[in-house]
């Protein structure tokens, strides 16, 4: 024991000896700067660690302190310089690399910030900022998409100093500023070197008596931002932790940030209180209140966050504050989530460096959908800049407000810009699709998300004037008369055009109708057709007659029921009820009727089509009759029973199948029939399965070697028939999911079905199916459909009743 701590005792003294050398080798210069640095008074440390830096060029530490100092005071140039001096020397840390990028966007170099964002997400991929700052500049140009609609120039109320931070008060704003400073506090705060901030009322006028507010509010220390609540008659302010002339600092010696309340009265400030939740050890600040002062927004960088400092929300309930709650990684980023403000509950607008942007800190905006929201929008230029831009402020139905910058061209460190948004209006015209003529009155609701963003009627020329963001897509829900409810996309010119219009086109619901004799598969021309509205019983029957090719058409009203009837001179009147398409997106209704007098010589054939899963009757399915001999074909369709009849020749054999789009043809969709002498009727039933989402289809046919995932040839086959029903579908989605039995390894089983599901999905794909469409996905044995688990005694039969191919729908529209 003795000897043990005897060793540990010399490991000491040796440390404490490599101390002493490291303190000696150090310059006072240095000593100093260091001091400085310790203390957080970058500004200073800067330049005397710049001194010392030119007589000992290669001192990495120092050069590590100066690029440290450089990132904490906002000065790229120099961050930029320091940065890249500790890269190339390979000394660099996984955040100088972050860094480094963000300083070269701030100066302009985006190519050469990209490559280095893109570094940063290789070696912190957790951390979403590399990524998302390099998609950013990826898609740069989107930032100026709007800005045609602002107008921007900077507030008469700034001053030399640092303004920012405006929150309406009085038919004015109060103010962050390090401007105007008399009296009690002249000092300059040593982190940046600049004035320590107060808290001012400005009119927005720019009235030069600028009024500090009084000594309740401001200290020798930093106040602002703040927030005025009318409802609560209350102003949340931000103040260094500082209180009744105490100062409460951490752990590690730093005054943080706290949020104080205080009560206007008659001449003055009054019950100043802290917020419950402050703390020496973290910071809170930025409060901003919502419209009826119940809830408290603002930033912290308490422990438990996504990041730097993120926003939280706290509720004022039974006359006390609530926990806070975090905002979540919808809002908040491993960056710095900063200056909330909520425009008329409906909007929070924030600063971030952390969700990618134009450089620095850049303003969003969320939308609030019920008690969450949206995802955070980047509000481009010219809000947004390469510099630091924050505390986004909303007014006047949000068409106007301000926003606070340090970007070159303003009168002090950070300036209040106020801006006013013109947005151009996009011209929409509805018309009819086929006749392309203007429709009035037309009701149109553009969402995005689900959510309405807009809504107008059209005028006589079938116009009406929207006010849409450029360069989005939305879903215009368009209502007319006599015409189904639309649904359609609408990509809004980039930037918007006035002279252009953007088209919507909608379609009335049409019967196509046709005649034909079924038993002599032949068109009926000449015939009359009367159509009966069953949903109007006041209305005329309308007819019209069939042309040379059976056909006959009639415009419909949207979801109505109507009675179709035939009548032909010679043959029986024959009669069917179908409804109109109630929604864009349903086919037109095709009617078929058949009529005629059955030959006496000859055997009647009926065939009979229906859905495989609940028995309905399908219209509309394609017959193909195929004479095997003769290889005779006779293509026909089934009525509006599911029926078709014809008649044949005895001693003849026909292939009979079925097919529809919407549906799945499978082995129940055929059937081979012989005309024997003798016979009177032949009746068959086919089967066609309907294509739902959520729907399970199980492939035949296809199979695969022995412990290999290859598509052979008559599998091929059954995988070109899926082809053609996406082809035919083109809404069609589906997962293809390929099953074992249970005998062999589980884990082997697993990954062979998986290669034969992707296996048979890139076959798919190959002929032109898009990817997104299909997903191959195996299931090994984890999805049985009897007994035959592992150790369960069955037969071949049972086991390959599991070795299957099934497709899942996972949509249809």
């Amino acid at each position: 024991m003795l000897q043990i701590n005897f060793r540990k005792h010399l490991i000491l003294c040796f440390l404490a000896c490599i101390t002493c050398i490291s303190l000696f080798a150090q310059t006072p210069a240095e000593r100093k700067a260091n001091k400085l640095f310790e203390n957080y008074s970058y500004s200073e440390a800067i330049s005397l660690y710049e001194y010392v830096l030119e007589k000992s060029p290669n001192n990495q530490q120092v050069i590590r302190n100066l690029a440290t100092s450089s990132v904490k005071t906002g000065d790229n140039q120099r961050a930029e310089k320091y940065l890249r001096t500790l890269i190339e020397a390979g000394n660099a840390k996984n955040e100088d690399f972050l860094n480094y990028a963000l300083a070269l966007q701030t100066n302009g170099k985006k190519d050469e910030a990209a490559k280095w964002f893109v570094k940063y997400d290789e070696l912190m991929a957790v951390d979403k900022r590399g990524k998302r700052f390099s998609n950013s500049l990826s898609s740069y140009k989107s930032f100026f998409d709007e800005s045609d609609s602002y107008s921007l120039e900077l507030a008469p109320f700034n001053t030399s100093a640092s303004d920012f931070s405006l929150t309406p008060y009085n038919e004015g704003f109060i103010m962050v500023s390090g401007g105007n400073q008399r009296g009690y506090s002249p000092s300059k705060y040593p982190w940046d070197n600049n004035r320590w901030l107060d808290l001012f009322f400005v009119s927005p006028t720019g009235d030069p008596k600028a009024k500090k507010l009084s000594r309740r509010i401001n200290t020798k220390y930093h106040e602002g931002p703040a927030s005025y609540s009318s409802e609560r008659k209350q102003v949340a302010f931000t103040r260094n932790s500082f209180n009744k002339g105490k100062v409460k600092r951490s752990g590690d010696h730093i005054n943080k940030l706290s949020i104080f309340f205080a009560e206007p009265g008659k001449r003055d400030f009054k019950n100043v209180v802290p917020f419950k939740y402050n703390s020496p050890e973290f910071s809170n600040g930025h409060p901003a209140f919502s419209a009826d002062g119940k809830k408290l927004y603002f930033s912290s960088d308490r422990p438990g966050g996504y990041g730097g400092s993120d926003i939280y929300v706290s509720i004022y309930k039974d006359s006390t504050w609530s926990e806070p709650r975090n905002l979540g990684p919808g809002i908040n980023s491993s960056g710095n989530e900063l200056f909330p403000f909520v425009y008329n509950d409906s909007l929070l607008s924030f600063a971030s460096n952390g969700w990618g942007g134009m450089g620095g800190l850049d303003v969003f905006t969320a939308e609030f959908i019920g008690d969450s929201l949206g995802k955070p929008l980047n509000q481009g230029s010219p809000l947004n800049s390469s510099f630091d831009d924050f505390s986004l402020i909303i007014l006047k139905d949000a068409r106007a407000g301000y926003v606070s910058s340090n970007r070159p061209g303003g009168k002090g460190g950070d300036d209040v810009y106020q801006y006013t948004y013109s947005p151009k209006a996009s011209k929409i015209k509805v018309v009819d699709s086929e006749t392309g003529k203007a429709i009035p009155n037309a009701e149109i609701v553009f969402y995005q998300a689900s959510r309405p963003m807009a809504n107008a009627v059209s005028d006589q020329q079938g116009i009406s004037m929207n006010m849409l963001k450029p360069c989005n897509t939305y879903k215009a829900v368009v209502k007319a008369e006599h015409y189904p409810e639309h649904q359609l996309n609408v990509e809004v010119d980039c930037p918007i055009n006035s002279a252009s219009e953007i088209m919507l086109k909608i379609k009335r619901p049409k019967l196509k109708f046709h005649a034909f004799d079924k038993y002599k598969n032949l068109d009926i021309d000449k015939a009359k057709v009367s159509l009966k509205d069953l949903s109007d019983g006041k209305s005329t029957p309308r007819t019209a007659e069939t042309d040379a090719k059976g056909n006959a058409e009639f415009l419909l009203e949207p979801c109505h029921e109507y009675e179709v009837t035939l009548e032909k001179e010679g043959l029986p009147i024959v009669s069917g009820v179908f409804k109109a398409a109630c929604k864009q997106g349903e086919r037109d209704s095709d009617i078929r009727l058949g009529t005629g007098i059955p030959p006496k010589r000859g055997v009647l054939v009926k065939v009979r089509v229906t859905e495989e899963q609940n028995g309905d009757p399908v219209n509309n399915a394609r017959i193909r009759l195929f004479d095997e001999v003769s290889k005779e074909i006779i293509d026909a369709m089934t009525d509006q029973s599911g029926m078709y009849e014809t008649v044949m020749k005895e001693g003849s054999s026909w292939l009979i199948s079925t097919s529809r789009i919407g549906y799945f043809s499978t082995s129940k969709s055929k059937a081979n029939i012989s005309i024997n002498k003798g016979s009177r009727t032949i009746e068959t039933n086919l089967k066609l399965l309907q294509l739902r989402e959520g729907g399970i289809i199980a492939l035949e046919g296809i199979f695969y070697d022995l412990d290999k995932a290859d598509v052979r040839p008559d599998a091929a086959k059954v995988l070109d028939y899926v082809v053609q029903v996406m082809e035919e579908n083109p809404g069609l989605s589906i997962e293809l999911g390929s099953h074992t039995d249970s005998q062999g390894k589980d884990d082997y089983n697993m990954k062979l079905s998986d290669k034969r599901a992707a296996s048979a999905a890139e076959y798919i794909i190959s002929k032109g199916i898009d990817k997104a469409r299909i997903l191959g996905k195996g299931y090994g044995e984890s999805r049985l459909k009897n007994k035959c688990s592992n150790g369960e005694k069955c037969t071949d039969a049972e086991h390959q009743e599991n070795r299957r191919t099934e497709i899942r729908i996972l949509d249809v529209d």
